[in-house]
């Protein structure tokens, strides 16, 4: 009876375990893609500060290629060193289609107005989104980190993310205002 009852006492403190590591790494995840949509949203603000012409983006490379309004996974170039869109499970940037990528970012600019960005809007709305795949999801591509899932995690025009998407991904969005620079 005792060994009954140890053997019943074992199988819940083992459940109990796996439920917490599972809720455990939910959250490292929620915490990690906080921390790169963040990172993000400063690269935003960063680059806005080559914006100094109402008639062109000049060197902020991200704002010129987000010109369109659509989403799109980001790469920048700061001197010989390219920083994209993927993160590893520490929120370490690496190649967005590296199979070893953990999160993806999208990102995705808006005039305050709502229109697409132009260099004559008086401010832009930048969003970063970060989403990664749900534990268990079995849709998920691998790599995962594509101009079309990018388009996915920011619709256009404010449009709600498909339900499609959010079965098969977690994400996470952080959106900040940039301003030109002018002289």
């Amino acid at each position: 009876m005792a060994l009954a009852l140890l053997v019943l006492g074992a199988v819940g403190v083992f459940a109990t375990l796996k439920t917490v590591t599972l809720g455990t790494a939910g959250v490292r995840d929620f915490d990690v893609a906080t921390s790169v949509a963040q990172g993000w949203a400063d690269r935003a603000r960063a680059d806005a500060t080559a914006w100094i012409s109402a008639t062109t983006f000049g060197g902020a490379s991200l704002l010129a290629r987000g010109s369109d309004g659509n989403a799109f996974v980001p790469t920048v170039a700061y001197g010989s060193v390219s920083v994209q869109g993927g993160a590893d499970l520490r929120g370490v940037d690496i190649a967005a289609n590296d199979a070893t990528a953990r999160f993806c970012t999208a990102v995705r600019y808006r005039c305050i107005t709502g229109a697409a960005p132009d260099p004559s809007c008086p401010a832009i709305v930048a969003t970063a989104t970060v989403f990664w795949p749900r534990e268990g999801a079995t849709a998920a591509a691998n790599p995962f980190c594509t101009a079309q899932l990018a388009l996915a995690a920011l619709p256009a025009n404010g449009a709600d993310r498909d339900v499609a998407f959010d079965n098969v991904y977690r994400a996470v969005t952080v959106s900040t205002v940039v301003t030109p620079t002018l002289p």
